[in-house]
């Protein structure tokens, strides 16, 4: 069954590379359909590991580092009018392949030279809390607290609650350190809260159904962006839905939301009553700007924009308000943006557009490398140490990274990190909390 998935899945690829349209290129071809090969073999490679770092970097890969700069290549899409030459796509496919080939050799040098032997399984202590009635009454005012921010920020408007822009919204200006807050920290905190019930043994068990409505109400996902939809309903649907971490499935309920879930989400951007909802396959999807990973790499490659680190010192010091550093940078996306005086700024920056962005060459070299290095590492942490503990609250942690890797490798590096750490923040708060007011009951089985 795996050899058949692979099949598949690089007919799939196949299909939207050797689609007709204006332009044609062999060499691209070749290396789009190596590209399309290795992604494919490495989704179903590891069938134990049903979900990992590993695959959802071949998975971005495979769609926006292979298929839609095919499709936009093809049918001659200028993204923000700009046009780019065959050298251009060959030049930066030629370093996509090239980054794809090194993340692998790291990887699996990393996977094969550990001391820890996968059969080694930490997995013979299963951890559960316990707490009172009157912390599952505080997890929960908690959440209402919370929910009752975001609805004031939304004017008391339930229906402004459902979309994330158009006629419906209505929303009140709190200053962009407040509204900060409040997205990448305080609105995950209501879908870690309700989460981390499922490793307590609770009282009541109406306290569950509380926070899920309200983790709903808080963090509905046509009301925000997909890559924040998305980090906020994975981690939940890993939890709760069994049938997904079983081997293959998630990666093939990835692929099917790509293709069909995804587009239906940008119905919601900017909606009207006269809209009419799009549901289905849309390859025509990836000839938009949701899909400008390649050309905002590509973009860098032909102007060859090197910041020597400063565009990551913006991303360490994210937190730092631009009243005290009003020189900070931006993100990579809109620097770009401005330095080729685009009319459109938010756009994105993907992993290795960062690399090159920050040190050229070296700097592709050296952020592969050690994404590589710590995927590995929390992949192997999660499959050999927390998979087989039941009920364990570090399981969320993965499931969250999972979730957010996706974003992370989109870009740009400013705003994933930025978003990244509130969340993990509110893990580790929530985690934190729970340590402290609850009782820990470890058992053999």
């Amino acid at each position: 069954m795996q050899y058949i998935y692979i099949f598949l899945t690089f007919l799939l690829s196949s299909y939207a590379l050797f689609q007709p349209g204006i332009y044609q290129n062999e060499t691209f071809d070749i290396l789009n359909l190596s590209i399309a090969a290795i992604c494919s073999v490495a989704l179903f490679s590891q069938p134990r590991r049903s979900y990992s770092l590993y695959k959802i970097f071949h998975l971005f890969f495979l769609f926006f580092f292979c298929i839609a700069p095919s499709i936009q290549y093809k049918n001659g899409v200028q993204l923000l009018m700009t046009v780019f030459s065959e050298s251009d796509y060959i030049l930066t496919s030629t370093y996509v392949l090239c980054s794809l080939l090194l993340f692998n050799f790291v990887y699996i040098l990393q996977y094969k030279s550990t001391s820890i032997k996968h059969n080694q399984i930490d997995g013979n202590e299963t951890t559960r809390h316990t707490i009172d009635s009157g912390t599952e009454l505080k997890l929960i005012l908690l959440s209402f607290s919370i929910f009752l921010l975001v609805f004031y920020r939304n004017n008391f408007s339930i229906l402004s609650m459902f979309f994330r822009g158009g006629e419906y919204v209505e929303r009140i200006s709190l200053g962009r350190s407040l509204g900060l807050v409040i997205t990448q920290f305080l609105r995950p905190m209501v879908m870690v809260l309700f989460l981390s019930t499922s490793v307590l043994r609770l009282r009541r068990k109406s306290t569950k159904w509380i926070l899920f409505i309200l983790f709903v109400l808080t963090d509905f996902p046509t009301s925000m962006a997909r890559f924040s939809a998305a980090a906020m309903y994975i981690p939940v649907l890993l939890w709760y839905v069994p049938f997904l971490r079983e081997k293959n499935k998630f990666i093939i309920t990835m692929i099917v939301g790509l293709l069909l879930v995804f587009p239906f989400l940008n119905n919601f951007r900017y909606f009207y009553s006269s809209n009419t909802l799009h549901i289905g396959l849309n390859y025509s999807q990836f000839s938009q700007l949701h899909f400008d990973s390649y050309s905002e790499f590509m973009r860098v490659l032909q102007d060859d924009i090197v910041t020597n680190g400063r565009q990551l010192l913006g991303v360490i010091f994210f937190w730092i308000p631009r009243s005290i550093w009003p020189n900070k940078p931006i993100g990579s996306g809109a620097y770009v943006a401005h330095e080729q005086e685009l009319y459109f700024e938010n756009i994105s920056m993907p992993f290795i557009g960062e690399g090159y962005i920050n040190f050229g060459m070296v700097g592709v070299i050296l952020f592969v490398v050690l994404l590589a290095y710590f995927s590995e590492k929390l992949d192997r942490w999660y499959w050999t140490k927390i998979v087989h503990r039941k009920k364990d609250i570090d399981c969320i942690g993965y499931f969250l990274i999972i979730a957010l890797f996706l974003f992370i490798m989109r870009g740009d590096l400013l705003s994933s990190f930025a978003f990244t750490s509130g969340i993990l923040c509110s893990f580790f708060f929530v985690k934190k909390y729970v340590d402290r007011k609850s009782t820990r009951l470890n058992s053999s089985h």
